[in-house]
Formats: structure tokens, C-alpha cells, sequence
């Protein structure tokens, strides 16, 4: 018996984006994984009947004919996933599928709060499916937005329904929501399980360092095609240095800001050095937003804590998602993501070798992006205030 964690892989899009048929596409595929399919209710899912075995066992969990399982979520999600985890020995990969009107950042909460869990399964991936021909009409409903949002790899589906002009608008709509995710075109959901499973992209970030998105086989970065990119590249010396005391937070651990920072000083104003600020403005009229900042010198890890536990309390109900690579004085890079007010932090992994050479070329740059309602106010404080976080 290993005490490996397992995989988990979250499945998420809108209504009639395709997840049940990429399930179905996953169970029918020889790639020598056992999965275990999570469900919030089964009566939706509408796994193909011919693989299972015990539809009607009154654990809640079901056996297929190809080894895998199914079950849905009875009471809460902790309780299935831990009487999941006593037939660990039957699995090698759990895939959560949230309803199409599902916000997923409870359920990567579940995750991130819960010790337990936290021994027992590690989030490989975030995975959401957008249906190329209605996507741009589902951008008003917010769990759409958050759903983007909070994505590591974006299936645009069914592009066969659709003009090139259309899939080329839909990328550029997804890129300017969230810029760290990667996106494939695909039709009728049919992607091969080497492109779902084993990203390790939850906690680790390919798009941060070395750009090297898998945006549609296109290699380009930005989703536009033949045009500008629309990036403001924002010049400054603005500093919001904060206070001095250190708070902990980004130690390899997971926490939630819930408290609220007892800052009450002003700020100072050091000239620091530059920071590169990309506002990716949204092109259809809703408030989410990113806003990705690269410095090219160490962090200061005390002002870092500092304000960024500020910013979580008085700004994490609009941030969806926070990530980044950041390389504070005299320590390894780190990778740094939050979902809402929760802070993950881990080494880097996983670095492929392009990445690996850029980091060697730039062992002090540190990059971050920050996804969520963000306006103009809300923006100049970010940009200040982490530009204020360099080492001195």
C-alpha cells in the first residue's frame, strides 16, 4: 500500500460544455489509470450505464466493468472523499466533475482547509470546458466567470460548431480573464488522457516563467492573432512599504485570512527598482479582470507577508484567484497562489528545461497574477503595493 497522495482532477464548466462527455471519453480510454469519478448528483452525470457494474450499491460508491469508480456526493464532499480514500487501494486518480452552475472554489477550499485531506490527495488540476459557440453569451453569470477563472487548463469545445473568427474571439475573451491557463481547442470533448491527468499545474505554474503556454497548439501567448496583445506596460516607483512585522504566512503551509491586519501606518516611499504591470481589460462588458506583475529583483519576504495578508482581507472577496513565482531574498523561488482568501504555498516543481534555463537566466525575477474583479482603484493598490514589497 503507498502513502503516495492521490491525484485530483476538477472538472468544471458551464451548462453544455461537454464535461460528462470528456468523463465518458476518460473511462473508455486505455491509459492504465484507475479513476475514481466523483459526482455531485448522479442522475446527471449520465456515465454510459454499460460500464458499470453496481448501480445500485448502497455505499453510494459504484464499480464499473474496467476497474474504475463512481460515486456521488451524499452528505458533503470531506465525508465522500474519506470514504473514498478506504478503498484507496481500488484508485489511482480521483476526478471531480461540479455541476454546470457550480462555483469551484469551494471545492478547491475543501482541499486547501481541511489537514486530513491534505494528507490523502493533492489537486493535480483545475480543468474547464467552455463551449465555443455560446461561452461569450454564459460571460454575464459569475460562477461562468469564476469557473475561467480559476482554471489551469481551458478545453475550448465543440470549435467545430463555429468560425475560426469565433474560436480567435472566445481564446482572447479567456486570456484576458485568466492569463495563466492554458488553452486546447477540441471538438466533442474528445481529449486524450495524457493532456487531462499528470499536469501538475495546480501548484505549479508553467505560464509564470518561460511563457510556455499550450494555447491551441498556436504557441501564442496572448490568443490574439495578427494584433496587438493590449498589455500596458506600466513603468513605476511607487512603493507602499507597509509595515514591519512578519506574520508567517508564506511558509509551505496552508492558511485562510479571516482576521484583519492591525496596519495602521502609513506608507514610505523608497525607490525600488521597476515593475512591468499587464492589465488584460476584459472585451465584453463584465469586472473580471487580471493584472500580472514581474519585477527583476528579490523580495522582501517580511513586507511580502505583510501586505499581502492586507490585501486578502480587505480585497479577497473579489480576488478569484492569486499565483505566482516569487523569489525572496536569499531563499529558493516559491510558488505562491490563493483562492479567495486562502493561501497555498509550495517549492517549485516540476520546471521543464526551457523553464529551468529561464530561471537560471533570471534567478531573482519574480512574476504574479491577479485574477478577480479588480478596477482601476483596486489595481493601482496592487501595483503599489507589491512593488513597495522589493528588497531594498
Amino acid at each position: 500500500m503507498t502513502s503516495e497522495k492521490i491525484p485530483v482532477t476538477l472538472v468544471t464548466g458551464f451548462l453544455g460544455s461537454g464535461k460528462t462527455t470528456l468523463l465518458n471519453h476518460l473511462l473508455s480510454q486505455q491509459h492504465g489509470k484507475r479513476l475514481a469519478i466523483i459526482e455531485n448528483e448522479f442522475g446527471e452525470i449520465g456515465i454510459d450505464d454499460t460500464l458499470l457494474i453496481d448501480a445500485n450499491g448502497s455505499s453510494g460508491i459504484f464499480k464499473m466493468n474496467n476497474g474504475c469508480l463512481c460515486c456521488t456526493v451524499k452528505d458533503d464532499l470531506v465525508t465522500t472523499l474519506t470514504t473514498l480514500h478506504e478503498r484507496r487501494a481500488e484508485f489511482d486518480q480521483v476526478v471531480i466533475e461540479t455541476t454546470g452552475v457550480a462555483n469551484p472554489v469551494g471545492v478547491l477550499k475543501t482541499f486547501l482547509l481541511n489537514e486530513d485531506l491534505q494528507e490523502m490527495f493533492s489537486v493535480d488540476a483545475v480543468v474547464t470546458l467552455v463551449d465555443a459557440a455560446h461561452i461569450l453569451d454564459h460571460l454575464d453569470r459569475e460562477e461562468c466567470r469564476e469557473q475561467i477563472a480559476c482554471a489551469d487548463l481551458v478545453i475550448v469545445n465543440k470549435i467545430d460548431l463555429v468560425s475560426e473568427g469565433k474560436v480567435l474571439e472566445v481564446e482572447a475573451a479567456i486570456k484576458s480573464m485568466n492569463p495563466l491557463a492554458a488553452l486546447v481547442r477540441q471538438q466533442r470533448s474528445a481529449m486524450p488522457s495524457n493532456q487531462i491527468f499528470g499536469l501538475n499545474a495546480f501548484m505549479s505554474a508553467p505560464n509564470l516563467l518561460g511563457q510556455s503556454a499550450t494555447e491551441s497548439g498556436e504557441g501564442s501567448n496572448c490568443a490574439h492573432e495578427g494584433e496587438q496583445c493590449g498589455h500596458n506596460h506600466d513603468h513605476g516607483h511607487d512603493h507602499d512599504c507597509g509595515h514591519g512585522h512578519d506574520h508567517g504566512h508564506i511558509n509551505g503551509h496552508v492558511h485562510e485570512h479571516t482576521h484583519e491586519c492591525d496596519d495602521k501606518e502609513g506608507h514610505c516611499s523608497h525607490d525600488h527598482g521597476h515593475a512591468h504591470a499587464h492589465e488584460h481589460s476584459h472585451h465584453h462588458d463584465i469586472d473580471l479582470q487580471s493584472v500580472s506583475l514581474q519585477v527583476e529583483q528579490p523580495i522582501d519576504k517580511v513586507k511580502f507577508n505583510t501586505w499581502f495578508a492586507a490585501l486578502l482581507f480587505n480585497q479577497g472577496d473579489r480576488l478569484y484567484r492569486v499565483k505566482g513565482i516569487l523569489h525572496f531574498h536569499g531563499e529558493e523561488p516559491l510558488v505562491v497562489q490563493a483562492v479567495h482568501r486562502v493561501v497555498e504555498t509550495a517549492g517549485r516543481t516540476g520546471s521543464s528545461q526551457a523553464t529551468a534555463a529561464n530561471e537560471q537566466k533570471n534567478k531573482t525575477s519574480s512574476r504574479i497574477v491577479f485574477i478577480g474583479k479588480i478596477g482601476q482603484a483596486e489595481k493601482v493598490e496592487i501595483e503599489t503595493g507589491f512593488k513597495a514589497c522589493l528588497q531594498v
